[in-house]
């Protein structure tokens, strides 16, 4: 089974059902799938290459993924503002034939005639398009689930461009898997929140589509008001958000569900960062009978690999578990013995199953250092996703605690920034983002905080009753906001720069 397969067999069964929606348009399965043959058609020629296309908030771009599956090649999804500079990364990395356009943008339009790349316009090019259909059958016929689906982009830790390949069968399997754990069904709507180019975003693409349900693309305007944001919920009956924690996180700061309460919720879906229990807190206080689940992956892994359902918090959680695992996938904690962790033991996370992606393109080198042979055996070959993750045990349960790359060895301690960052949150309701820095030249840790009054509390006093000396944060930095990158995180890059130019490094 491939996609296709998947994707047919809901349009055989809910022709005229209502697949997706945007702010100005819908379709029904049928005619996504009309269009989508049409899109594959016209850019026939190739096979298994990447296809890039320039997104916005409309249905178009979905149903120009799916016309690129139909084509034989596999998408990567940038988002219409992306910079010139990132975007000339992304080509020198994928070396693309052709680039589908939403709209028309004369610097990429003029960037692509530089390059020889065909632009396909979503607009102009398929009106008069004849759908080669002995082409297409082609294609279902001999697609393999081991094929590309998509390509994300994240830029690591270094800042450069990496392209994560997944495939159709980590896709299925992730489906599958999802789908037995929380029983969703076709009659559910789900909440589109991402932007396209965010992985988040393809679990509302393709669950959706694989259950025949419908997809409503939130506009981005609603999350700049949180009153039309619950009111678009309830417009179109949204029962399923599989959000971004930053999405969570503003709507808990607005306070908008004291006042008004989305009326068709069923479950709420949220990943990306760790969310704070004062953030979750409100949603469940406001929220009855709605089940809530904190997922975890990293970029490399189709979907998820881990799950905590909440339906009600309390004493036992300071913060929120990773929970367990879908099946078939394996999560392994491991220790610098490549051992198992022990209980209050901290150790890398190490991921296998059938939900990793196939790696980094046209990037071998780096592939083979992340995606490596399983460090407890030797006996055949066994690929896991090493994931500069480090979690740890305490009362049974695993709980996330930051980067390998956040790790420090301060006074002869090995330290976890984001741990400092948790206490903080943790003693602290009113703080709502901090960022723990260290500074090697004068080797110190600096804690930057947003300020949320006038009035600067002694963060230290409180801090020492509850971290050991030794983590105590040297320097304390209260600014305006914390910089937040495209996808609502924690930039810590550029709080450390913001740091540098404050004149302290």
């Amino acid at each position: 089974m491939n996609v296709l397969n998947y994707f047919e067999n809901t349009v055989s069964k809910y022709p005229n059902k209502i697949a997706l929606v945007d702010n100005e348009n819908e379709y029904t399965y049928s005619q996504v799938m009309d269009k989508a043959k049409k899109i594959a058609t016209v850019i026939k020629y190739q096979n298994k290459k990447p296809i890039l296309i320039i997104c916005n908030r409309e249905v178009s771009s979905i149903i120009s993924f799916w016309g690129t599956i139909y084509s034989g090649n596999f998408y990567v999804p940038l988002d219409e503002n992306i910079p010139l500079k990132r975007l000339k990364a992304i080509v020198e990395n994928t070396n693309p034939n052709t680039m589908i356009l939403m709209k028309n943008n004369a610097t990429i339009e003029e960037y692509c005639l530089a390059k020889n790349i065909q632009i396909i316009f979503w607009d102009k090019n398929l009106d008069n398009i004849e759908i080669d259909d002995t082409f297409i059958n082609n294609i279902k016929e001999t697609m393999l689930d081991i094929d590309p689906l998509y390509m994300v982009y994240t830029s690591g830790s270094t800042g450069t461009p990496k392209g994560v390949i997944k495939s159709q069968g980590s896709m299925i399997n992730f489906f599958q898997s999802f789908q037995q754990t929380f029983s969703l069904n076709q009659d559910d709507i789900f909440g589109n929140q991402a932007s396209f180019d965010f992985d988040v975003a393809a679990k509302d693409i393709f669950l959706s589509v694989f259950l025949g349900a419908k997809l409503v693309i939130i506009p981005k305007k609603c999350f700049l008001m949180p009153i039309e944001l619950i009111k678009f919920l309830n417009k179109f009956e949204i029962t399923i958000l599989i959000w971004a924690a930053a999405a969570i996180r503003f709507v808990a700061n607005s306070k908008v569900l004291f006042k008004k309460k989305p009326e068709y919720l069923r479950k709420v879906f949220f990943s990306g960062e760790v969310i704070q229990i004062k953030e979750l807190q409100q949603w469940i206080t406001n929220l009855d009978g709605i089940e809530f689940v904190n997922l975890y992956a990293p970029t490399e892994v189709t979907g998820n690999c881990m799950y905590f359902s909440i339906k009600e918090l309390d004493d036992r959680y300071s913060k929120l578990p990773l929970g367990r695992t879908f099946s078939n996938i394996d999560v392994m904690i491991l220790n610098e013995n490549n051992l198992p962790i022990c209980e209050n033991e901290h150790g890398e996370i190490y991921i296998r199953g059938s939900f990793l992606a196939k790696g980094y393109y046209n990037d071998f080198e780096k592939t083979i250092e992340n995606f490596v042979q399983n460090p407890l055996h030797n006996n055949y070959p066994d690929i896991v996703y090493k994931t500069g993750d480090i979690a740890t045990a305490l009362n049974g349960e695993y709980y996330y605690v930051g980067r390998a790359d956040n790790q420090i060895k301060h006074m002869g301690y090995r330290i976890e920034l984001e741990e400092i960052e948790q206490m903080v949150y943790t003693g602290f309701d009113k703080i709502q983002r901090c960022c723990a820095l260290y500074d090697k030249d004068k080797n110190i840790i600096v804690l930057v905080i947003q300020k949320f009054s006038e009035e600067e509390i002694n963060v230290r006093d409180i801090l020492s009753t509850t971290l050991p000396k030794y983590m105590l944060p040297s320097k304390y930095l209260w600014i305006e906001k914390i910089p937040e990158n495209s996808r609502g995180k924690l930039d810590r890059i550029a709080t450390l720069n913001y740091y540098k130019g404050y004149g302290e490094i």
